[in-house]
């Protein structure tokens, strides 16, 4: 797990869990890419969509520190198949404060980015040193 942001408020460690079955996170894991744009500028908007659109407990989405109007991510996968075959090993989102900051199409294109296959690989070799049975490859 892992954050990174040029904003220096920003680049403060966040929730010590990221469950797989709340928010954006639950949506990526699912659906294999997930995204969303126009997200309320106003913080109690902000929340109330959250919580009702996402499903995020109303005590967490009020102490996100990054208030996220638009997001991407995708999905991580490990060896052994094709599609549904495949091991689900992680995600990766990307956030913006800006409410069209990211396209519909920037999930998708993520895999193609040159960091993100360093992530991609790097979450492989941990899932593995985690999972030694595993086939990640």
């Amino acid at each position: 797990m892992a954050r990174y942001s040029g904003n220096p408020l920003l680049e403060v460690d966040g929730r010590p869990e990221y469950p797989d079955d709340q928010g954006f996170i639950a949506e990526a894991w699912a659906d294999a890419w997930s995204y969303k744009k126009d997200l309320p500028e106003g913080r109690e908007d902000w929340v109330d969509a959250l919580v009702t659109e996402d499903e995020l407990p109303a005590p967490v989405a009020r102490k996100l520190t990054m208030h996220s109007r638009s997001l991407a991510g995708t999905r991580i996968y490990g060896g052994g198949g094709d599609g549904e075959e495949a091991e689900k090993i992680g995600i990766i989102i990307i956030e913006s404060l800006d409410a069209r900051g990211l396209k519909s199409t920037t999930g998708q294109m993520l895999p193609e980015a040159q960091w993100f296959k360093v992530v991609d690989a790097l979450v492989k070799t941990y899932h593995l040193s985690l999972n030694p049975g595993s086939d990640s490859s």
